[in-house]
């Protein structure tokens, strides 16, 4: 099963102030034109980086992958460089391009002010959707009409936070890291 990040598009200025029907209004228009992106390993960029990178809309990095491409070809005329090292340098592009192509597009669309809200599990792109989208329609359903939710959550005020983070401090005083309590781990 492949994981979904969904990111939904910034709100209009004057999204939050108004009527609750309006914001819930215009929470319905932003979810209709969310983003998804899928979290895997990306075959149409490790085979036809420079294409996937435009068709995306990539425009640095494909930049990028250009003056790459440029500096090693320079290299192999000059005789710097082997064939063989070309070659490596190619397939290690196209690798990472593989590897990093959906994040390159998740960093486009936080530039661009999306904000993550959600990450669904499913067999594919079609069911991923549906199931965001149920989930949307249940969140709406459940909602009154003074209980819309803002777009971001509420900041917790300092004292909140503390407790928190010393809640989850281990025996020795340190930050957890990982799934497991300090209680039972490893010596």
């Amino acid at each position: 099963m492949a994981l979904y990040a969904i990111y939904l598009p910034p709100e209009a200025p004057g999204a939050t102030l108004g009527m609750t029907a309006d914001k819930a209004e215009a929470r319905l228009e932003r979810a209709a034109r969310a983003r998804f992106v899928k979290q895997s390993f990306s075959w149409g960029a490790f085979w036809f980086g420079p294409f996937w990178l435009a068709a995306r809309g990539l425009w640095l990095s494909l930049g990028l992958w250009i003056l790459a491409m440029l500096a090693v070809s320079l290299l192999l005329v000059l005789g710097t460089f082997g064939s063989v090292l070309f070659s490596s340098f190619a397939i290690m592009l196209a690798i990472f391009l593989g590897l990093e192509g959906f994040g390159l597009c998740e960093r486009r669309f936080r530039r661009q002010g999306y904000q993550l809200e959600n990450i669904v599990a499913a067999p594919g792109r079609d069911t991923g959707e549906s199931r965001f989208f149920s989930l949307f329609d249940a969140d709406l359903e459940q909602l009154g009409d003074d209980d819309v939710p803002p777009a971001r959550p509420p900041e917790r005020p300092p004292a909140a936070r503390a407790a928190t983070t010393l809640a989850h401090q281990g025996e020795t005083g340190r930050d957890l890291l990982g799934l497991f309590p300090s209680r039972g781990r490893r010596q």
